[in-house]
């Protein structure tokens, strides 16, 4: 009966654009970093300069090297950013919080909502400006135990937060 109300419920995912924003980021950074390395031996290269073991011959080769590596570089930013994205899901049913990770190694963690401290959230400019941010749930059961649960980067991390303290 708890799975199906697993299943039932609504899959709490990070916000596509945080993801987007992750994603131009690095992208963003690889650009920015070709960019400079491309320069300085467009500079030595137009400039006559002198490089050690004699590369001024092949700038051009190096120049080649470098653009395929910093394609490598940014599809494995996005590749690693989107599998992040798509392996960690939540799920609130009636009484529990339900915390996914994995994509062929799945784990789940199960998080009785009686026994929540708090629930905070917390938003970053742009994630105010974008309505995404974080919710951060505290937990605690008998002998001490405590654990907090991130909810990251989620949309509209409000309306959660509502409805982890009125389940």
């Amino acid at each position: 009966m708890e799975e199906e109300n697993v299943h039932d419920s609504e899959p709490i995912r990070g916000s596509i654009i945080a993801l987007i924003i992750r994603i131009a980021a690095a992208l963003l950074f690889a650009d920015l970093a070709y960019t400079t390395i491309s320069f300085f031996f467009l500079k030595i290269y137009f400039l006559q300069g002198t490089l050690p073991f004699d590369l001024h011959h092949h700038i051009l080769l190096i120049l080649t090297v470098v653009h395929i590596a910093k394609n490598i570089v940014q599809l494995y930013c996005i590749v690693v950013t989107v599998v992040r994205w798509a392996s960690r899901m939540y799920f609130i049913a009636e009484k529990q919080l339900f915390k996914r990770e994995g994509i062929l190694s799945v784990t789940e963690h199960v998080y009785d909502l009686g026994n929540i401290r708090s629930v905070i959230v917390r938003q970053s400019l742009p994630g105010k400006l974008l309505h995404f941010g974080n919710v951060v749930v505290e937990t605690s059961a008998s002998g001490g135990y405590m654990e907090t649960v991130t909810l990251s980067e989620v949309t509209d991390p409000e309306r959660y937060e509502t409805r982890l303290l009125h389940s």
